[in-house]
């Protein structure tokens, strides 16, 4: 019991690790992202913009999570 708990503690860990290895290309889609928040005429679809929004913050969330 006690190698079970353990074992699942280290599929945490490396599950996180695998997240944190993916960071660098969150990073990365959420600068194209904001570059795109910056286009002359980017808030004139508000639903697209609303999408893109939303999904900087996940991927922002996504990083400080995986950061802490």
């Amino acid at each position: 019991e006690q190698n079970t708990k353990i074992l699942k503690t280290l599929l945490k860990k490396l599950a996180k690790l695998s997240d944190y290895f993916d960071i660098s290309n969150k990073e990365k889609e959420v600068i194209d992202l904001e570059n795109k928040t910056l286009i002359e005429g980017f808030w004139n679809n508000q639903l697209e913009a609303k999408q893109i929004m939303l999904k900087i913050s996940e991927l922002n969330h996504e990083i400080e999570d995986v950061k802490k």
